[in-house]
């Protein structure tokens, strides 16, 4: 038996965006019946409403809900909990996604009947040429991901990003959804709110497999293009970083946070490895290029320091705050 889909796309004021994104769920190889669109508006002041109840109107499959309380994690568990598909899949607001999308990903469970979750990859659409700084290796922190071109399970080191992602519903209902200490709030940038949520199922024993024919498209915004942007992502990273390790339930073998591990991480980003770099930096072909990597990685450091000295993603000693399904 087919099984059939909730895709759920949150939002919040980027209606045009939004526009492009349900246009592309509309041809999607799949009948309407076998999948609904549940758009999620998580506070929008725009056009948000006008565009989703256009897009009702025109297409059987499409409906409306509001989550007043701000942030991502918030709104997807309202997703969540609405949902009547047997798989629900996670479509951002500024991806596109290819025609044959949703139909492979639910290929992938007939592929792997036992796995819990199946994801594609999420290739960049960039504004303008992108800067001479932003390098290849900068892509995953703009959701660029590409497992590669063979259907295949994920390796516990490998997570899929909230760009392009699915799940079955029973498996994420009992996990409890997502961390709501974690995830973008409005204009914020914490993250790791997808590789916590993957890291309860894989702790309950579940699989996570990789569909290259589930592709989407993800649009960088202009804003997106300063370097300012990506130290900011970078400094909130590093914060999300310490969040998680305050909560996930698999701590064995891996650094939990601690003064003496935020003092280093001080270090490292104020006084450690300048000379170094300097060096690396004389005899670059790409000197903007390295230079970006270095503040990054500083970047990251001083929000893990900040994070664990001064919580407030997190109490001390974690938490369990998610959705009642």
């Amino acid at each position: 038996m087919m099984l059939r889909a909730s895709v759920i796309v949150c939002t919040l004021n980027r209606c045009d965006l939004l526009d492009g994104c349900l246009a592309s769920l509309a041809v999607q190889q799949l009948a309407p019946n076998d999948f609904e669109v549940v758009v999620v508006d998580n506070g929008s002041t725009d056009g948000t409403q006008g565009v989703v109840e256009r897009w009702m109107n025109s297409v059987e499959n499409v409906r409306l809900e509001f989550e007043p309380a701000i942030g991502l994690s918030r709104a997807r568990n309202a997703g969540i909990r609405v949902a009547r598909g047997d798989v629900v899949a996670f479509l951002d607001d500024d991806a596109v996604a290819t025609e044959g999308w949703l139909a492979a990903l639910l290929d992938g469970y007939s592929r792997w009947p036992g796995v819990a979750a199946v994801a594609g990859p999420a290739r960049l659409v960039w504004p303008r040429e992108r800067p001479l700084w932003l390098v290849p290796a900068m892509e995953r922190w703009f959701s660029g991901l590409d497992f590669g071109n063979q259907p295949r399970l994920l390796t516990d080191s490998e997570t899929p990003f909230g760009t392009n992602m699915s799940m079955r519903r029973e498996v994420i209902t009992v996990a409890g959804g997502f961390a709501v200490e974690l995830g973008r709030k409005g204009t914020g940038l914490i993250s790791n709110d997808e590789k916590e949520l993957f890291s309860r199922v894989r702790h309950a024993g579940h699989a996570i497999a990789y569909e290259p024919g589930a592709a989407v498209w993800h649009r960088v915004g202009k804003d997106r293009l300063a370097p300012g942007w990506l130290i900011r992502r970078a400094y909130a990273q590093g914060r999300s970083d310490v969040a998680l390790e305050r909560l996930r339930l698999d701590k064995v073998g891996r650094d939990v946070p601690t003064p003496r591990r935020a003092l280093g991480m001080l270090l490292a980003a104020t006084i450690r490895g300048w000379p170094e770099a300097v060096n690396k930096l004389i005899g670059a072909d790409n000197k903007s290029g390295l230079a970006m990597a270095q503040a990054i990685r500083r970047a990251r450091c001083l929000g893990y320091a900040r994070e664990t000295f001064i919580p407030s993603l997190t109490p001390r000693g974690g938490g369990e705050r998610r959705f009642n399904p």
